[in-house]
């Protein structure tokens, strides 16, 4: 199995368990301020880079997900037509 496998839930579920990582991090990092952490300490750093990757992680799992929804225009021959299609519809 690889990534292009996932489904659109598997997708939506792994994000919705990486943005609270994220924003507990981003909390981390600002209680560092607070208590006077320094740029350079080692502890700063990895968060910052775990935060970096999550980030990364949650734009590719993005990424995937808009691959996987269908296109809107499919069929259509024009957006015009697509239009037309839509108002016809309701």
């Amino acid at each position: 199995m690889d990534s292009d496998q996932l489904t659109l839930e598997q997708l939506a579920a792994i994000k919705a368990n990486i943005i609270p990582a994220i924003l507990y991090l981003r909390k981390m990092v600002e209680r560092m301020d607070i208590r006077g952490f320094a740029e350079i300490d080692r502890l700063r750093l990895k968060t910052e880079t775990a935060i970096r990757h999550l980030d990364d992680l949650h734009q590719l799992l993005t990424g995937l997900g808009n691959l996987k929804q269908p296109d809107p225009f499919a069929g259509a021959r024009s957006e015009r037509d697509w239009n037309r299609q839509q108002r016809e519809t309701r």
